[in-house]
C-alpha cells in the first residue's frame, strides 16, 4: 500500500445468502466489486493461497464470496454505506488489516450503531498501525 491511511478490508459475502449457488456468489462478489470500484483504491477476488490455514476450499483458485480491497480512512464510511444499502441487515464478515494489524467483525450491516462501531475501529486501526 502506498499511501500510510490505507487498510486493506476484506469483505465476507459468504453468509450474505447461504442458499447461493457458487455462480450465484461469485456473481455477487463480482457485482460488488464493480459497485464499489470508485471508493476504494483495489478490488480483487481473494486467491486460495490467500487464504490462512483452515479457511474455506476454492474454486478456480478463488475463494467464493471474498473480495480484498483496499481503501483509504476518508472513504471507509462510504464504503460501510454501500455495504449497508446493497445488503440491509444480511450478515457480512469484515477483516480490516494495516501493518500486520488485524481487527474482524461478524455484523449486520443493516444495523447503523453497528456500522458506526466499524468504522470507528478501522479508523482507529489505520491511526494506530504503522
Amino acid at each position: 500500500m502506498t499511501d500510510t491511511s490505507d487498510l486493506q478490508i476484506i469483505i465476507d459475502l459468504s453468509q450474505v445468502d447461504p442458499d447461493l449457488e457458487p455462480e450465484e456468489l461469485e456473481s455477487l462478489t463480482n457485482s460488488l466489486k464493480h459497485e464499489i470500484s470508485e471508493l476504494v483504491e483495489d478490488a480483487q477476488l481473494v486467491r486460495e493461497s490467500e487464504i490462512p490455514e483452515g479457511g474455506k476450499p476454492a474454486l478456480a483458485g478463488f475463494v467464493l464470496g471474498l473480495l480484498k480491497t483496499e481503501v483509504s480512512v476518508k472513504n471507509i464510511q462510504a464504503l460501510m454505506g454501500v455495504l449497508q444499502d446493497r445488503f440491509g441487515a444480511k450478515p457480512i464478515k469484515l477483516t480490516g488489516e494495516k501493518d500486520g494489524n488485524k481487527v474482524s467483525f461478524s455484523l449486520e450491516v443493516g444495523r447503523a450503531e453497528d456500522l458506526d462501531k466499524v468504522v470507528a475501529a478501522f479508523k482507529k486501526l489505520a491511526e494506530t498501525a504503522g
